[in-house]
């Protein structure tokens, strides 16, 4: 009776850290028509006073949504819930994404999965940027 027990409450265990796990899982990352107009006006445009992409992060939506997953994937990342709910990622790519030589981006997206933005960034995000 001891070890039926014991297999119940490993069981229960398990499961319940399985649903915490999958739970606290950031959803996936969508970069919708109308953020990709902000990061395009603000990201990818010479002359905005703001961190600008290489040109391969900004020509398409899809190309946007990738650059955007790959952040959210990288290994090398700090995640940070904010005030308002939005989540924070700043991940160093290891390869330069913007014109100023920049290795590392910003994302940052709604509690639902939608991008508000994203950008290339000399700091923030862990190790060296440029």
């Amino acid at each position: 009776m001891k070890l039926i027990n014991s297999v119940i409450y490993s069981s229960f265990i398990s499961y319940l850290f399985i649903s915490a796990t999958q739970a606290a899982a950031d959803p996936i990352c969508d970069v919708t028509a109308q953020s990709f107009a902000h990061i395009q006006q603000r990201h990818c445009t010479a002359g905005v006073q703001a961190s600008q992409f290489l040109p391969q992060y900004c020509a398409t939506i899809q190309d946007a949504q990738q650059f955007c997953e790959q952040v959210q994937n990288a290994t090398n990342k700090s995640r940070t819930v904010q005030p308002d709910s939005r989540i924070r990622y700043d991940a160093n790519l290891g390869m330069v994404v913007g014109t100023q030589q920049e290795k590392c981006a910003r994302l940052i997206i709604k509690p639902n999965g939608e991008v508000v933005t994203q950008f290339p960034e000399l700091n923030g995000a862990p190790g060296n940027c440029f």
